[in-house]
């Protein structure tokens, strides 16, 4: 393992910005009024033989975002970047660490009369604009959209080759129509909630290699991007409290597993970001340039203000403790005023205020929320309706050609059992494995039986051994719902699976 003081530095050069998000509504809809006009020159950082970059080196960027500089630092290299690392105990978790990085985009071949002859991938099914509703780019579902059109209408480019170790969102087969399109894009929340998945496996290296990048491309006010390509550097220019909030989180989390206190910096400054977007009832508006306030954001931001208020007290600092705990109250009266609906014996949370979609990765955490708070009634009536009314089962994996539904390398027969991403008319009916495994993990802190439910995830994980499970059953766009799912590996899903797995008993809240 290379020692933490001489580790090679991959910390981003300074870079405009734009390319792809995961959230195609959200940056598509949400993001107009602050799209990037100019294209954007930042100086080109020397990198030292110690592998340090100094972020105060950075030039602005020249748009209407304005974005401070970036942290810079080093960033610790892990297995299987670093010689002589030590890999990871399990298969999901090397196949995780094996995902932080970019790859290189492979030739299409597949085997015709037993010969391999090259291929030509289809054009992406969805090349038109899906527009959500109001707070429905919290969605963490698939959200993918089309890379393109992106690109194009915010003018990006790039200064130059500057890999990232962050993890990959997909592990994409080659035929797929969007393989060229997504193959190096690593969404934010993903190597959050993968560094938090190292963290509970107890891989303090691969922890520490994803979150000394996210600490190194933090902006100075503690802003950070909602996507990267891990190949070039380029970023999506949107910024959203709930990616914020799961990266500071990230860092609490790992600081209080390993008993250290290495983010501490890293987590005051995304703190402090997130308080100047406090507003109505206390809760957390969903970015800077939005007037919506989302359920799942809030539930994050509320997790990280208690973490990082304990972390604090824990070391000393109670004044400024008190302010995180005092957010922290902001948000839990206006989640419990404005956000969870009681109707009868029943509970469920609706999307955002104002927003009556229901998620079930809402209500997952919202299970995980409320039993940390001591209203365990409460919680077990929403994970009881969660678990009747998201329920899917009988499913099986079937490929397909076609350009709207492509899957051409897994297949199963089941069938399966999980949970579906939204409720509603017209909802995505797809089987959702990353809010399977959360449900999985909600079930378990309120002491049910989960063996049913990982039973039938570790059956969905066994359609791609050695990776981590797929994202969905079946291929599928849902314009209203903002979003896109696909039968490939997905990093999140894994990361939730690997802490479902190892932990099922872990507390996200605390």
């Amino acid at each position: 393992m290379i020692p933490k003081h001489i580790a090679a530095c991959y910390v981003p050069l300074g870079f405009p910005f734009a390319a792809r998000g995961k959230f195609i509504g959200a940056v598509l809809h949400k993001v107009t009024s602050t799209r990037i006009r100019h294209l954007v020159t930042f100086l080109v950082l020397t990198i030292t033989a110690c592998g340090v970059l100094s972020a105060s080196t950075v030039a602005k960027p020249h748009s209407r975002h304005h974005s401070p500089p970036r942290v810079g630092g080093r960033v610790h290299r892990a297995w299987p970047h670093a010689h002589g690392g030590k890999a990871p105990r399990s298969a999901l978790a090397r196949w995780l660490a094996r995902q932080v990085g970019p790859t290189t985009i492979k030739p299409c071949r597949h085997r015709v009369h037993g010969r391999m002859v090259a291929c030509h991938r289809r054009k992406p099914a969805h090349r038109g604009v899906i527009v959500p509703k109001s707070s429905r780019d919290i969605a963490r579902a698939a959200d993918i959209g089309s890379p393109d059109q992106i690109a194009s209408a915010a003018a990006a480019t790039s200064t130059g080759s500057s890999p990232l170790q962050l993890v990959r969102s997909y592990s994409i087969p080659t035929d797929d129509p969007s393989y060229t399109r997504l193959l190096n894009w690593s969404w934010t929340y993903d190597s959050a909630i993968t560094a938090t998945a190292f963290s509970v496996a107890g891989d303090s290296s691969q922890a520490e290699q994803l979150l000394d990048q996210l600490a190194a491309l933090q902006h100075t006010d503690g802003s950070i991007e909602i996507a990267f390509n891990v190949a070039d550097g380029t970023a999506e220019s949107v910024f959203r409290s709930g990616t914020i909030a799961s990266v500071g989180l990230a860092g609490s989390l790992y600081d209080q597993d390993f008993h250290t206190t290495r983010y501490v910096a890293m987590e005051e400054r995304a703190a402090n970001y997130l308080l100047t977007l406090q507003g109505t009832a206390g809760l957390i508006r969903g970015g800077p340039d939005v007037t919506w306030y989302s359920t799942q954001h809030n539930l994050l931001a509320y997790a990280f203000f208690e973490l990082l208020g304990t972390e604090l007290t824990a070391d000393g600092n109670r004044t400024l403790a008190t302010t995180y705990f005092t957010a922290a109250s902001k948000i839990a009266t206006g989640i419990e005023s404005n956000l969870l609906v009681h109707s009868g014996s029943t509970a469920y949370f609706i999307e955002g205020l104002g927003d009556s979609v229901q998620s079930l990765d809402a209500d997952a955490l919202g299970v995980m929320y409320l039993e940390s708070r001591g209203e365990t009634s409460t919680a077990q009536q929403v994970m009881s309706y969660a678990q009747s009314a998201f329920a899917v089962s009988g499913r099986s994996i079937v490929k397909s050609t076609s350009t709207s539904s492509y899957n051409n390398t897994y297949s199963a027969k089941g069938p399966f059992s999980g949970f579906a991403p939204y409720l509603g008319s017209g909802a995505p009916n797809v089987l959702w494995t990353e809010g399977s495994a959360e449900m999985l993990v909600a079930a378990t802190s309120l002491g049910q039986s989960s063996s049913t439910l990982a039973a039938s995830l570790l059956s969905i994980a066994a359609v791609t051994p050695g990776d981590a499970p797929v994202m969905a059953d079946q291929t599928l766009t849902s314009i209203p719902y903002g979003a896109e799912y696909h039968v490939w590996p997905s990093a999140a899903a894994g990361a939730w699976m690997l802490i479902a797995l190892v932990n099922p008993a872990w507390r996200l809240f605390g």
